[in-house]
C-alpha cells in the first residue's frame, strides 16, 4: 500500500496531461506497458496480447498476471527492454521515474507518456492508445460508453443529501485526499463532500484533531494488493465514538485497486462509492 501511495503522490508533480510529442506509432505489436492503468485499457482495446512487458501490480484482468514483469515503481530493465524489441513503450509520466523515461527516449525507442490526472484525462488515454494500435473505432466506443456511464451516475445522485467524508489514504501519518485531487471527483459524483476543502493540495497530511473537529458522517478506507489501509499502523478508530462516522458505524473499505487506477473501473469504483453513501443517508431516516 505505501508504493501505491508513493505513486500517488508522484502524479501531484505530472506536468499537464499529454504535453509530450507522440511516438510515430499506428499500429503497435510489440508493447511495454509500465503502469497497471495502461495494461487495463490495452486489453479493454482488445490489445492486451500485443503486451510483451509489463510492472509489478499489473493484475488486471487475471490474464494480465502472465505478462513478463520488467520492473517497478523503484525502476525498470533498461537492458531486458533492449532484448524485447518494443515497437511501443507506454510510460507513465511521475509513475516511471524520469531518468528511466529520458533514457529510453535516447536509445531511440518510441515513447508515450502517459500522463493522467482526472477523470476526463482517461478518455484521452483511451483515444491516443486507440490511435497507436489501430484500434480507433473500439476507443470511441469504449469512451462513449464512459462518459455515458458517468452521465447516468451524475445525473441519479445530483439532488441527494451530500455526505461529509474523510478519505484515509494512509495512516501514519494520516493522510488524505482534498479537493484538489482526481480521486475526489468520484466522491463529489456521489454527492460526498470533503472535509478537506483545498483545491491547491491533492494529497495532504493531516492531523485526528482535525478529522475530530470535522466530523465526517462517513470514512472510506482504500485497500489494494491484499491490505487493510485501516491496520497497519494501529489507528483504530472506535477509539474516537464522537466521530458521527464512528458512532454510526459508517466506516467503509472499498478495493483501492479499483479507486487509485486511471482506467474503466473507476466507473465500477464511482458506483461503489455512492452505494456507501446511500447507505449512510439510508441510516439517517
Amino acid at each position: 500500500m505505501l508504493r501505491v501511495f508513493v505513486i500517488l503522490l508522484s502524479l501531484s508533480v505530472c506536468s499537464g496531461a499529454y504535453g509530450y510529442e507522440l511516438p510515430k506509432v499506428e499500429n503497435a505489436k510489440r508493447i511495454i506497458a509500465l503502469s497497471p492503468h495502461s495494461v487495463e485499457l490495452l486489453f479493454a482495446l482488445g490489445v492486451g496480447d500485443r503486451i510483451i512487458g509489463t510492472t509489478e501490480f499489473a493484475d488486471f484482468p487475471e490474464v494480465a498476471n502472465d505478462i513478463e514483469r520488467i520492473g517497478g515503481y523503484h525502476g525498470i530493465q533498461m537492458e531486458r527492454i533492449m532484448e524485447l524489441k518494443p515497437d511501443l513503450i507506454v510510460a507513465w509520466q511521475g509513475g516511471n521515474s524520469d531518468e528511466d523515461l529520458n533514457q529510453l527516449e535516447s536509445l531511440g525507442l518510441p515513447v508515450y507518456r502517459s500522463a493522467t490526472k482526472r477523470l476526463k484525462h482517461i478518455t484521452t488515454e483511451i483515444r491516443v492508445l486507440g490511435e497507436l494500435t489501430g484500434t480507433t473505432e473500439k476507443a470511441k466506443a469504449l469512451i462513449d460508453q464512459f462518459n455515458s456511464d458517468l452521465a447516468v451516475l451524475r445525473i441519479n445522485n445530483q439532488d441527494k443529501t451530500k455526505i461529509t467524508f474523510f478519505y484515509q489514504l494512509w495512516s501514519s501519518p494520516i493522510r488524505t485526499i482534498s479537493t484538489g485531487s482526481w480521486i475526489n471527483e468520484m466522491m463529489e459524483i456521489c454527492g460526498g463532500q470533503n472535509i478537506m476543502q483545498d483545491p491547491a493540495v491533492e494529497y495532504p497530511q493531516i492531523s485526528l484533531e482535525n478529522v475530530l473537529l470535522n466530523a465526517p458522517q462517513t470514512i472510506i478506507i482504500p485497500s489494494s494488493h491484499g491490505h487493510d489501509n485501516g491496520k497497519l499502523s494501529g489507528l483504530k478508530w472506535e477509539d474516537w465514538p464522537e466521530i458521527p462516522a464512528v458512532k454510526n458505524n459508517h466506516i467503509y473499505r472499498i478495493n483501492g485497486d479499483i479507486l487509485h487506477r486511471f482506467s474503466l473501473r473507476v466507473v465500477e469504483a464511482t458506483e461503489k462509492v455512492c452505494e456507501t453513501f446511500d447507505r449512510v443517508r439510508l441510516a439517517k431516516h
